[in-house]
């Protein structure tokens, strides 16, 4: 929200050259020693959800305040005595059915009231010959990003730190499609156009089109390390992640890429100071070329 120009005055959709202000603020980690791994705003309803590396996964209400609303173990792990030993939440995506989330171990869907539809592990096999075993040596790889194909969509892309790529259809619980890459996934984006864009634990940025079966194309090295996150809006791909200023490893910059061609050509960057640079990036939806 922008800032009321009055007093009295109602908060108004942020225009540009406006002054951002923290309107709400509430806790989400009851633990003082635990921290927020993840946030998605729903699609669906006026909520806010939040993973933890406890592995919780907590919803707050943004209406007429933020307040809690309901909070659940992302795994059965996540409670009890072995609640210490549980996956980190590492991503969040709301459906119409609930929110789906993701651990290093599987992807669950709860219900809003936090019931636990179900929980897979993409790309598992349960039985087979040496394909399948192959594929289950593979799936042993702790799963890393995930993001769906459209907001409507039912196919759900998942990557790993092993480099496998896995497409399932959450309606049938069923694998639709596979692909690979050199190095470990570290973030994964749909563009909106079938197609994703992945970032590697190298620093490698990828598209992955529907109509190549997402294979890997238009490959470039976007960051000296590591890519930390991921956003896409239209023809334009935006990465953040590690570099190496005076000595020390930080997000140094911020990159945007035009995606027009078929692959990604770099089209602008901002760069950030030692220990100043963000973690996370996104569009924001309602102005298309600016980045939050």
């Amino acid at each position: 929200c922008a800032r009321p120009c009055g007093a009295g005055a109602r908060p108004r959709m942020f225009q540009p050259g406006d002054e951002l202000f923290e309107l709400n603020a509430a806790p989400v980690a009851e633990d003082v020693l635990d921290v927020v791994t993840c946030v998605c705003v729903d699609d669906y309803e006026e909520l806010v959800w939040a993973g933890t590396a406890s592995g919780f996964v907590r919803a707050l209400t943004t209406q007429p305040a933020l307040a809690p609303r309901c909070a659940f173990p992302c795994s059965p792990a996540s409670s009890g005595g072995a609640r210490r030993m549980a996956p980190d939440v590492l991503a969040l995506r709301s459906v119409p059915t609930g929110v789906l989330a993701l651990s290093g171990v599987e992807v669950s869907l709860h219900g809003r009231g936090g019931v636990r539809a179900f929980a897979i592990r993409p790309g598992l096999p349960s039985t087979g010959g040496k394909e399948a075993a192959q594929k289950r040596q593979q799936a042993q790889c702790a799963l890393r990003c995930c993001d769906l194909l459209a907001p409507t969509s039912p196919v759900l892309a998942t990557g790993d730190e092993g480099g496998s790529l896995v497409l399932t259809d959450l309606s049938t619980l069923q694998e639709t499609g596979r692909a690979a890459i050199d190095k470990g996934f570290a973030a994964l984006r749909a563009t909106g156009r079938g197609a994703l864009a992945a970032g590697s634990v190298e620093g490698e940025l990828t598209l992955h089109d529907h109509r190549a079966k997402f294979a890997a194309a238009g490959r470039l090295r976007a960051h000296q390390g590591s890519v930390l996150d991921v956003a896409a809006q239209g023809d334009l791909i935006a990465t953040v992640g590690l570099g190496k200023r005076a000595g020390q490893v930080t997000a140094d910059a911020i990159k945007v890429f035009d995606v027009r061609a078929g692959r990604a050509s770099p089209l602008s960057q901002l760069n950030f100071g030692v220990g100043g640079g963000p973690f996370r990036v996104a569009f924001v939806p309602t102005l298309t070329s600016t980045l939050l």
